[in-house]
């Protein structure tokens, strides 16, 4: 069972036997005399020592960066924006300063002081969470009623009812400069333009090793890494939960999902379209610069997996013809937000191996507008795991060829894209730009698209509509938006 505590398998101690002791004579009384045996005394039972339990991981602090916002930090922690928001009291997200620290909370919900006056029901109700969850990640023996001792506490998937999101302040009006000043000075333009400024190395996430404690279970091990219970199980070639004891090390990986081996002749566009992930999230989650240069015997992390044996087909003929399509609005996905949850005969065959193609005659190479010309060229091309074009892309892949043949390469990896060129606000969007989405199929960043103005973004958007134009504005996509970066 997921949620029974792992116990030692030991044999049961035989009790020590003590000896009779000698009565003590009792003086006779009138009452009649009753004989009664000697009473064996029963040693005193040794304290039970406590149970071990793992500490809960610990709150980040997190340095914010030129360009970052609150969503885009939290995309990148893989929590929501609401779980910062309320951890540093950010009634106004918008206005947060380069050099602010922010400490950013290891799962999504939120981060509590308990004041050892309140019960743990107390707690979880004024949260909506519930109360075996709270105790599960904070590693505690505590029932639902008993007093919660003062102290930090993160309630998971918890929310506030008393958080207000304010406005930020109007403004004042600033007069236009003369237009000698504005000459001298340079354009417009130019001086908003904030300057590219170096980002901060993304560390490759790793497994790492715990040993099973007293009074662990699959669940309360589950939330406290922030993964999913199949993860576990996966990765560590567990077919029977019941066969975990205390003393089990278990590997536990980074984010939800599978380890697997790169086999001879396999490619990262085979691997994603097996595993219906998109190519850019294996890059970034092993550190892969070249999608190319993956070796025999290499053991990736494949986020966002659901199963550990993937049935293997290598990709199918490309002369198939893309569908047609209006090139108007189109909805979000149709499985929204996990598009790999379609059967597996809706999902198109992987692409060839990921590598730079050559720019084709109706490409052209220049800035933002022929970025969006190269990419409407490609308007109704299917979606394909993995795929980096020219017959089929994955969302990342799309981004990657379409900047390559417009004269800007840049990485394969979603991470790599965001942090390729200066972050652009959204009120300062232009045609090219690059647009990013999280928590999509997967949680954390996850998904990009081209901006080709009037609030409008083309993108691979899943195998049901593949190339397609969408809305920023629309619910799905405005709801899961983190930021966006000028790559060309």
């Amino acid at each position: 069972m997921y949620g029974a505590s792992f116990a030692t398998h030991k044999p049961a101690a035989a009790r020590p036997i003590a000896t009779a002791t000698a009565t003590p004579a009792i003086e006779p009384t009138s009452a009649t005399l009753v004989n009664e045996p000697a009473v064996e005394s029963v040693p005193t039972p040794a304290p039970t020592p406590a149970l071990a339990v793992a500490a809960p991981p610990t709150p980040q602090t997190y340095v914010v960066q030129e360009g970052d916002t609150v969503k885009a930090i939290a995309a990148k922690f893989g929590v929501s924006a609401e779980t910062v928001m309320w951890a540093n009291e950010l009634h106004q997200p918008d206005l947060i300063q380069v050099g602010q620290s922010l400490l950013i909370p290891a799962t999504s919900g939120v981060l509590y002081h308990a004041k050892g006056s309140e019960t743990l029901r107390d707690v979880a109700q004024r949260f909506h969470a519930d109360p075996l969850e709270i105790a599960a990640y904070n590693g505690m023996q505590i029932d639902a009623d008993e007093t919660l001792p003062p102290g930090d506490l993160i309630i998971p998937n918890g929310r506030r009812d008393d958080f207000v999101v304010e406005a930020p302040p109007t403004p004042e009006p600033v007069a236009e400069a003369p237009a000698s000043n504005v000459e001298a000075l340079g354009s417009v333009e130019a001086l908003a333009a904030p300057a590219p400024t170096p980002q901060p190395v993304k560390k490759k996430p790793a497994p790492i090793i715990y040993e099973v404690k007293e009074g662990d279970t699959l669940r309360s091990l589950a939330l406290l890494f922030g993964v999913d219970i199949d993860t576990l199980l996966n990765a560590n070639n567990i077919p029977d939960p019941d066969l975990v004891t205390v003393g089990t090390k278990l590997t536990v990986l980074p984010v939800s999902g599978v380890q697997y081996t790169v086999g001879e002749g396999e490619t990262l566009a085979d691997i994603a379209g097996w595993f219906q992930v998109d190519g850019g999230a294996i890059a970034d989650f092993n550190g892969l610069e070249n999608p190319d240069l993956i070796q025999v015997g290499q053991v990736l992390i494949i986020p966002g997996a659901k199963t550990a044996h993937p049935v293997k087909k290598k990709p199918a003929p490309a002369e198939a013809e893309a569908p047609a399509s209006s090139g108007g609005e189109q909805a979000a996905p149709a499985a929204a937000p996990a598009p790999r949850q379609r059967s597996s005969g809706e999902t198109a065959a992987p692409a060839a191996p990921a590598q730079a193609p050559a720019a084709a005659p109706d490409h052209v190479t220049g800035g933002g507008a022929a970025v969006v010309q190269n990419a409407m060229a490609h308007l109704g091309q299917p979606y394909v795991w993995g795929g980096v074009g020219p017959r089929g892309f994955d969302c990342s892949g799309f981004v990657y060829y379409i900047l390559r043949v417009s004269g800007h390469p840049v990485s394969r990896g979603l991470w790599g894209q965001l942090n390729g060129g200066p972050r652009i606000s959204r009120d300062q969007l232009q045609p090219g730009d690059t647009v990013f989405f999280a928590n999509t199929y997967m949680p954390g960043l996850s998904h990009a698209g081209i901006y080709i103005g009037g609030g409008r973004f083309i993108h691979a958007s899943d195998p049901s509509t593949g190339v397609t134009i969408s809305s920023l504005s629309s619910a799905y996509w405005a709801s899961r938006y983190v930021g966006a970066s000028r790559l060309w």
